[in-house]
Parts: structure tokens; C-alpha cells; sequence
């Protein structure tokens, strides 16, 4: 790659850096005439944040922000969000299945029907397993009657990776005892957990 075209890449990057305080890496790169980022969230101020919708997050405030004030040709066309550290290859230093033990294999199965992605200790809930806010609601309604214990959504802020979920279930827990979740059980109860993120504030900002 030229200096002059990194240099260039570059500052985009202090520019993504600077529109979200969640975004912690950042690399821009250019692919068919247009611009990719690939982003490593800030983890930590994401848990004090008790943010759950990391993706939507990271897309309004992050990705959508910065394209509102950028020229045209410095948008950001299309993104991801990687859960290590740009050092580390992604998925190539986990290769276990997890604890041998009923609440991690219950656990586990749960998420596996509700995740066409495989399903390992080091998993993050949403960027890794794309679990969205209704299956967030059936995973609390499912830890609450299999595992009685009440998982809400400041906790599970602190607890997105499948290892940590499950040592929060083993501590917590009242009992073991694998329950199914009804989806309409689920949509006919008032749930205590919103769960909703919406981008109207982003509309309102831009108008």
C-alpha cells in the first residue's frame, strides 16, 4: 500500500475513533472503489454502559455518524465487528467445548437451537452467536424457568460471552432443570426487560 494512500486511511480511522468512544481499533480499508471498516469495540466501557445492542450501537453512533459529516467519497460503505484483538486471528485460538457439566450442556443446547453458529465457551451472544433482543427475552425466560435465577439487562450487559453466562448461571442458580420456552408464552407476557433499541434519535440529531 502507498504512504500517501495509508496516510489517507488513517485519518478516517482518527475520525471513526473520535465519533465513538466504544469504538477501540479501527482499520479502514479500500475494496471496489469504496471504503470497509472492520471495528474492535471497546468491551469494557460497553459493559459500564450496560449496552446489549453492541452492532446497532456501534452502527448509529459509530459508523452512521461519521458518514453524516464525511465527503462522499470518504463513506463508510460496509463494516464489521471482530470480538479480538486485531492480533489475533478470529477463531483460531479456541478449539474446546466448554465445561462437562449439565448447566454448561443445557445452556449450550438452548443457544445451539437458537444459533445457526457454532457454539464455544469464548462466544460472544450477539457478534459471534447473532442472538437479537427477542431471542435475549427467550434466553432470560429460559435461564429464569431451567435455571431459576433472574438474569436482567444490566447484568447481561456484564455477561455476553457464553463462559461468563455460565459461571453467572452456576453461582446463581436455584435449581437444574431444563425447561422448553414457549414463543407464545413469551409474546403474550408483558415482559420486565424492554429490551428495544431504536435509531429515532439519530433521525431527529440529523434533521
Amino acid at each position: 500500500m502507498l504512504e500517501e494512500e495509508r496516510n489517507y486511511l488513517s485519518k478516517i480511522e482518527e475520525r471513526l475513533l473520535h465519533t465513538s468512544n466504544f469504538i477501540k481499533k479501527v482499520v479502514v480499508r479500500q475494496h471496489d472503489d469504496t471504503l470497509q471498516a472492520t471495528l474492535y469495540p471497546d468491551f469494557k466501557l460497553l459493559k459500564k454502559a450496560n449496552i446489549i445492542n453492541i452492532y446497532e450501537e456501534l452502527k448509529w453512533y459509530g459508523i452512521e455518524l461519521y458518514n453524516m459529516e464525511a465527503k462522499e467519497g470518504e463513506k463508510i460503505i460496509g463494516f464489521e465487528i471482530v470480538t479480538q484483538p486485531f492480533s489475533q486471528e478470529q477463531g483460531s485460538q479456541i478449539s474446546e467445548d466448554g465445561p462437562d457439566d449439565e448447566v454448561y450442556r443445557g445452556l449450550k443446547a438452548y443457544i445451539g437451537s437458537v444459533s445457526e453458529k457454532p457454539v464455544l465457551s469464548s462466544s460472544h451472544l450477539e457478534l459471534d452467536l447473532g442472538l437479537d433482543s427477542l431471542e435475549y427475552v427467550m434466553l432470560f425466560e429460559f435461564i429464569e424457568k431451567s435455571y431459576g435465577a433472574h438474569l436482567d439487562e444490566s447484568t447481561f450487559a456484564q455477561v455476553m460471552v457464553m463462559s461468563d453466562l455460565y459461571e453467572w448461571i452456576k453461582k446463581h442458580k436455584k435449581k437444574s432443570d431444563i425447561a422448553g420456552v414457549d414463543w407464545s408464552d413469551i409474546l403474550k407476557s408483558k415482559s420486565k426487560e424492554s429490551l428495544t433499541f431504536s435509531p429515532k434519535i439519530m433521525m431527529v440529531w440529523k434533521y
